[in-house]
């Protein structure tokens, strides 16, 4: 599986300063964190062996932002206690997003496709005469 988490979920819960961390909801994190940022690297394979420690940075940072806010709430309300994000966490995932594609480059070395492709055949095609069934 091409998205799978490179951190286990108790990383998570250190890097968030020991709370109370839901395993299921930190795999899940986790995992949508290393697919955001294979969109926008691509890397083959998925994950990099061994993961760049500023990736595997990323990736936790990333997490943790999803954790914290999945449904990207700038604001939440619970009687008298309100919690604000505000758009610095959004703001921080596209930074962290906009760093790793800068550093490991964006899809496919040139940004375009890769491999290896023939050239295109000329236009109109030489073999036909004129006659539309004689065109293959």
């Amino acid at each position: 599986m091409p998205y799978s988490a490179w951190a286990d979920p108790s990383k998570l819960a250190t890097f968030l300063q020991g709370r109370k961390v839901k395993a299921d909801s930190a795999a899940t994190a986790l995992s949508m964190a290393a697919a955001a940022l294979y969109s926008r690297i691509r890397s083959q394979p998925w994950p990099p062996a061994p993961i760049p420690d500023d990736l595997w940075a990323w990736h936790l940072e990333l997490a943790a932002l999803l954790y914290d806010n999945p449904t990207s709430a700038e604001r939440i309300s619970l009687g008298r206690l309100t919690v604000s994000w505000g758009p610095q966490a959004a703001a921080r995932a596209t930074a962290i997003l906009a760093a790793a594609e800068a550093a490991y480059g964006p899809i496919g070395a040139s940004g375009g496709p890769t491999g290896s492709f023939p050239s295109a055949s000329p236009w109109p095609d030489p073999a036909c005469t004129g006659i539309p069934w004689s065109c293959p």
